[in-house]
């Protein structure tokens, strides 16, 4: 259910990752699915214990915030207001209101 909901919007549109703590699922039955050709390729996959989420939670909180006081929306173009939530593409970076991703 969660793989099938992950290629629907406005799931499919947001930078998420999947994190496995059950090595064998992500090894044996998830290559299996077909969901799983169909995830958009933003979507990024890790596997592991809860201290390896927990760091690789830590090491995206430690990049710098956007500074939005001169930067517009990659996708309508148009201004960031002071205090509102901003995404950026997991790609290349390109900052976007949450409502346009």
């Amino acid at each position: 259910v969660v793989l099938r909901m992950l290629t629907v919007s406005p799931y499919c549109r947001m930078p998420l990752r999947v994190h496995f703590f059950d090595t064998a699922l992500r090894g044996e039955l998830l290559p299996k699915l077909a969901e799983t050709s169909q995830l958009p390729a933003h979507i990024s996959m890790t596997q592991g214990c809860f201290d390896e989420l927990e760091a690789i939670c830590a090491e995206v909180m430690r990049r710098p915030p956007l500074d939005a006081t001169n930067a517009r929306c990659s996708i309508c173009r148009g201004p960031f207001v002071a205090g509102g939530r901003l995404v950026r593409c997991p790609g290349c970076g390109a900052p976007s209101h949450v409502t346009c991703a």
